[in-house]
């Protein structure tokens, strides 16, 4: 938006005064403010009647008109607690009544907390009207925030600073000036008194000009002239054109050569101009007749010109507030009062609302990329933005980091924003598929009179992949995040399957679906030595192409009276972990705990156990590679193995196995690779008539197979070798 140190309007006066008498005739409630209710200091009246209404108040409850007061000016109410005036206004045309109701609570001060703040309060609260010159200025505390002349319940307030106007400001005007802290409220009047500068001097003629165009003459000992007409008593008003020039000339009645003939130039109307200043002041002059001066118009009691004659009007505003509204000025030329004219003024200092953060996700956890846009209060204003990089976070700590941001407030010390100017286009912000993102939003915008509002921050926090489960959760609207966990897994195929990673936290003992879940995207299991996962007789988990993972994790499904699934995990082109965790699977005939074809398979630090009446396995592995590590493995049946693999490179280390029945073996192996060394391998026969396992090896190979295997590298018990 283009920007002008000097902006100058031509406001034609016909228009203005027929305006005028439209917007002007209205009885505006000045002070006490409409903000609150409550008010910690005693208040001062101050009414402004623009349509030249005749206004009476009464703080007794009687009709103001028979038993109250005019109002003629501010008036200090010494009053405390609940307290009522009822006003009327009388215009020729009609009457109008009004009730303003307020309280004043003058212990609120005693809730201040600093010395300051009691100072500043005690200080206002000592005069009825504050009395302020124009260039001086008035220090509010930045503890407070304040509104000046709010006409509205939610005004908007800014930070307490130091505010004043230039000190050529000749408006003489009240307003009034609104101290909030947290919930207290505190209203007081303000005067602003400019000294009197202007030109005092003013004609004495025996005529008047009404509404511009009338003219009454106001002497019969003279007769009158204008332009070439007759020379007359004119007794009666005259109505002359006022777009031209007009010659008054007037003489005595008592006709003699000797009598001077008197003469008064009437100019045109003037034109109101209007010049905006760099610096936003407003300044008001006449363009017409050199000798055209403004003039205080007491029409108007609580906004006017300071007495005198001015060739200009200088109009201003306090940081924080918007000046506006229609000021009569009466208009003199040649020092003749020439009728009144009406300024439509705006000074505006006060800073605009922020622009609206408009997100496409509303939710603080988003789920998926995002885009925003801004929109503001008033399309001229310009807004100004900064995305910061994206950041990656702990899931498990970020949310009380970030949401920190919506209540703390913006400081610009703490940061540094490159903020640009925003286009009116769809921003995107695309995250990280398998971790917390986090990207700041720092905005502001700027009005047509470069008012800069605060800068405002927002923490876009999207989370594509971590979700959170717990039995603990209460919340009625379960989402999936750290406030609002699942109860359990029964939605995981649909939120596995519908992002490319998803990481699920375990907290408490959680279900999994009632079913075979197929899984064909990534997905991790995290936990605690709390953590565990129940899989029913009909839940087992297939991996398609997908990555799975459990970190201390405890798993159970220990069903021996049924086989209605025989296989825990299986899969194809998968990779699988179990680090930390502890697996327990039971079926009734048979039961192998993980079955992969294809496939990478890691077990480190667990423990797994499967046992069923016919056949138990841990492993079933084929054209696959296999790591065991510093595990426990446990199989129980008539016939049982630890791994059963074919095609497969295995890496077998320092892990304690052992198989419990009557036919059993730690690995079976089919052409395959590796080394199996550091373990302890141990069997058991339930058959109290038997010592052990016999004949049998605990490890058998065939001849395709190129494991690196020695007994004598391993710890064996209970087996008989053949």
């Amino acid at each position: 938006m283009s920007r002008k140190l000097f902006k100058i309007y031509m406001v034609f006066v016909i228009v203005l005064i027929s305006f005028c008498y439209n917007c002007f005739a209205d009885v505006v409630q000045v002070s006490p403010s409409v903000v609150t209710q409550t008010y910690g200091n005693r208040q001062t009246l101050i009414i402004n009647a623009t349509g030249g209404e005749e206004i009476f108040y009464s703080i007794t409850g009687d009709d103001p008109e028979t038993r109250g007061f005019a109002y003629d000016g501010p008036v200090p109410l010494d009053l405390t607690g609940d307290v009522e005036i009822k006003v009327t206004a009388v215009s020729d045309e009609k009457k109008e009544s009004y009730v303003i109701k307020y309280n004043v609570d003058e212990s609120q001060i005693s809730k201040l907390t600093t010395l300051e703040e009691k100072n500043f309060i005690l200080k206002m609260s000592s005069a009825s009207v504050v009395e302020l010159k124009p260039g001086a200025e008035l220090n509010i505390p930045s503890g407070f925030e304040y509104s000046i002349s709010p006409l509205t319940e939610n005004p908007g307030f800014d930070r307490g600073r130091k505010i004043s106007i230039s000190k050529d400001s000749n408006l003489d005007r009240y307003f009034s000036l609104v101290i909030k802290k947290d919930d207290l409220f505190w209203n007081f009047t303000v005067h602003v008194a400019p000294e009197t500068k202007g030109e005092f001097s003013r004609a004495v003629v025996p005529f008047v000009f009404e509404q511009w165009k009338t003219v009454r003459f106001t002497d019969t000992k003279f007769i009158y002239q204008i332009d070439d007409g007759l020379w007359t008593s004119w007794k009666n008003p005259v109505e002359i054109d006022r777009s031209v020039s007009h010659v008054i000339r007037w003489q005595s009645v008592d006709y003699s050569p000797l009598n001077p003939v008197m003469t008064y130039n009437v100019p045109p109307i003037p034109t109101l101009r209007y010049i905006e200043q760099e610096d936003a002041t407003m300044v008001l002059t006449l363009e017409g007749d050199e000798s055209y001066r403004f003039s205080k118009n007491n029409d108007v009691q609580n906004v006017s010109l300071a007495e005198g004659l001015y060739k200009s009007v200088i109009v201003d505003a306090f940081q924080g507030e918007k000046f506006f509204g229609l000021i009569p000025l009466d208009i003199y030329c040649q020092n003749v009062c020439q009728g009144t004219l009406y300024a439509s003024v705006l000074v505006n200092r006060k800073k605009p609302r922020a622009p609206e953060f408009i997100c496409s996700d509303t939710s603080f956890i988003k789920r998926n990329d995002v885009t925003f846009t801004f929109s503001t209060e008033d399309e001229e204003q310009i807004v100004k933005y900064s995305v910061s990089n994206a950041e990656t976070v702990d899931p498990l700590m970020f949310s009380d980091r970030y949401a920190a941001i919506m209540v703390s407030g913006y400081d610009a010390s703490l940061h540094n924003y490159d903020f640009k100017e925003y286009d009116d286009s769809v921003i995107s912000l695309k995250a990280d598929d398998e971790n917390t993102t986090v990207f700041v939003i720092a905005y502001y915008s700027i009005d047509k009179w470069n008012n800069v509002s605060d800068v405002k921050e927002y923490a876009v926090v999207i989370d594509k992949c971590n979700f959170f489960v717990s039995e603990n959760s209460s919340s009625s609207v379960a989402d999936g995040t750290k406030e609002n966990p699942f109860t359990n897994l029964d939605d995981i195929e649909a939120v596995v399957n519908d992002r490319k990673f998803t990481r699920f936290y375990i907290n408490g003992k959680v279900n999994f679906p009632d079913k075979k879940v197929s899984l064909k995207h990534d997905v991790e299991f995290v936990g605690d030595k709390y953590s565990k996962i129940h899989f029913s007789d009909k839940s087992a988990m297939v991996l398609s192409a997908a990555n799975c993972s459990f970190k201390n994790i405890a798993i159970d499904s220990v069903c021996p009276d049924s086989d209605e699934t025989s296989v825990l995990f299986y899969g194809s082109d998968a990779v699988f972990s179990l680090d930390g965790s502890e697996v327990s699977f039971a079926r009734y005939k048979n039961a192998t705990l993980m079955n992969f074809s294809k496939s990478v398979i890691s077990v480190k630090d667990s423990i797994l156990s499967s046992c069923a009446n016919d056949y138990s396995c841990i492993l079933s592995a084929l054209n696959s590679k296999v790591d065991v590590s510093s595990s426990r493995l446990s199989t129980v049946s008539a016939t049982c193995v630890n791994i059963s693999a074919k095609k497969t490179e295995l890496n077998f280390i320092n892990s304690r196995c052992r198989v419990t029945g009557t036919m059993g073996r730690i690995a079976e192996l089919y052409s395959t690779s590796g080394q199996i060394s550091g373990n302890v391998f141990e069997a058991e026969n339930p058959d109290e008539n038997s010592s052990g396992l016999k004949p049998v090896e605990p490890v058998w190979k065939d001849k395709k197979s190129s494991v690196v295997y020695k007994a004598s590298s391993n710890t064996i018990k209970g087996f008989n070798q053949e």
